[in-house]
């Protein structure tokens, strides 16, 4: 929506922007809540002002306890190299070691949309400088997701070639209500990209005051990529040591499974130390088919005892003629921290073609488990079946069964129908109606605990 207005002979032409995200719950158990979320983002833009605020509703059953709050709000200007931000903001300063404000509404298992809200915003203020060869970022605020905390600090780049960046950060961490510091961390880092050579390496130093609450601590990463052709090659490794907190998140080096079996077994970093890599090599002698292999393994030391963890992943995809796509995918799991000892997965996806707007995607995965704690052994095996219809990418209606032998399990079996509707080019529409598994799902390095649901959901983002 635009409307042009003139003032002293200047022209300001003021656009309005709306977003809302709509998620109601019916649970079949009439004594489990009825619940009712709603979340509204209003932005005006008037040349290079902008103006915005999020509104959140929360209706529980019986209408007790509704919550209407204005959760964020923000002004900024923003012209050439310049902006400025007060209000909230999101901000992730390097690759997340030192400091990240971000935000995740949903996730895509199995290529079924699911939520997965998680809002880590700051209220303060936000100042960006950007020129041909520097690039200067300063914050200051209050972040929304931890009590009585206070963040401040910057980052700076230098870019003497466009193929060069040379970036130190500073991040200082105090308890608001008090000013005493929590910690402070400062890093360096540099990152190359030349031709099909890429680098990436960032050093942080955690300082403490001396008490018995904190510990000082030092997190390193590198990672580095090569590219030939049809192949490319990336290796990345990682040291964290005392680095556990609640305001950085540091990279996992675990590959990020979209798998609904694999994606519920991520492994959890322990940033307080830990120490490991991943590799990962990429094939694609035609441009119908491509190979991916990946190896992770890392080493967690609680103190009282250390963990290993290693995964070997392979994905094969080859597309039949312009009927038919088959990927399969094998994977072997092992961690010690999760008494996983191992646990292999296997899927395979089949996508048929029938024509320009309709397809059906048939999709099998089975799991075997074995844990072993102390003494003691047990052994489960995890099915699921998908099958789903798509038309034109603005229709999909999918049916999914999952099945388990694990033992510590209420029930055993869950089936669910989805249907995803994608109504003009502005709302996305999800319909379930089921059950769904108790587990965690994981998205970016966020891992968050789903219980188990029986009943009904819908969800409207427009």
């Amino acid at each position: 929506m635009a409307l042009t207005l003139a003032a002293g002979g200047q022209n300001f032409t003021p656009s309005i922007q709306m977003s809302n995200r709509l998620e109601y719950q019916l649970p079949d158990d009439i004594k489990e809540d009825e619940l009712f979320t709603n979340i509204f983002d209003l932005s005006v833009i008037i040349n290079d002002f902008e103006a915005g605020l999020r509104l959140n509703h929360y209706q529980p059953a019986d209408n007790v306890g509704a919550l209407d709050t204005v959760s964020q709000r923000y002004f900024q200007y923003q012209h050439d190299w310049l902006k400025i931000r007060i209000g909230n903001f999101y901000k992730r300063v390097g690759k997340g070691l030192s400091f990240h404000a971000f935000e995740k509404q949903d996730i895509a298992l199995d290529r079924v949309k699911q939520s997965f809200i998680v809002d880590n915003n700051v209220d303060g203020v936000l100042f960006d400088i950007t020129l041909d060869k520097f690039e200067l970022s300063a914050l200051s605020g209050r972040p929304g997701w931890l009590d009585a905390t206070f963040v401040k600090g910057g980052e700076f780049y230098y870019i003497p070639w466009d193929w060069l960046n040379i970036g130190t950060n500073y991040i200082k961490v105090t308890e608001s209500a008090s000013g005493v510091i929590n910690s402070e961390l400062s890093s360096g880092l540099l990152e190359i990209s030349r031709g099909v050579f890429g680098f990436y390496g960032e050093y942080v130093n955690k300082s403490v005051p001396e008490d018995f609450r904190h510990k000082k601590g030092n997190a390193t990463y590198l990672s580095s990529n090569v590219l030939f052709g049809n192949f490319g090659l990336s290796l990345e490794y990682k040291n964290y040591y005392h680095f556990e907190n609640s305001y950085s998140t540091p990279p996992t080096l675990v590959r990020e499974h979209f798998i609904t079996l694999l994606n519920r077994q991520s492994h959890l970093v322990h940033a307080d130390g830990e120490t490991g890599f991943q590799m990962e090599a990429f094939y694609s002698p035609t441009w119908t088919t491509s190979l991916v292999l990946n190896y992770s393994r890392a080493s967690s030391d609680y103190g009282y005892d250390v963990f290993d963890y290693s995964e070997i992943y392979a994905e094969f995809k080859q597309d039949i003629g312009s009927l038919f796509s088959v990927k399969l995918v094998a994977d072997q799991m092992e961690d010690g921290f999760a008494f996983i000892d191992p646990s292999r997965t296997g899927a395979m996806e089949l996508d048929c073609f029938i024509n320009d707007k309709h397809s059906i995607l048939f999709d099998f995965q089975y799991q075997h488990v074995r844990k072993a704690v102390r003494n003691y052994e047990s052994k489960s095996i995890n099915r699921l079946f998908l099958v789903s219809y798509s038309l034109s990418r603005r229709l999909s209606f999918t049916i999914q069964h999952e099945n388990s032998s694990e033992p510590s399990l209420q029930k055993s079996e869950w089936t669910a129908v989805n249907l995803n509707l994608s109504i003009g080019q502005r709302h996305d529409l999800n319909l379930f109606y089921g059950e769904r598994r108790a587990g965690k799902a994981c998205s970016g390095g966020v891992c968050l605990p789903l219980p188990a649901f029986e009943g009904f959901e819908l969800r409207l983002v427009s």
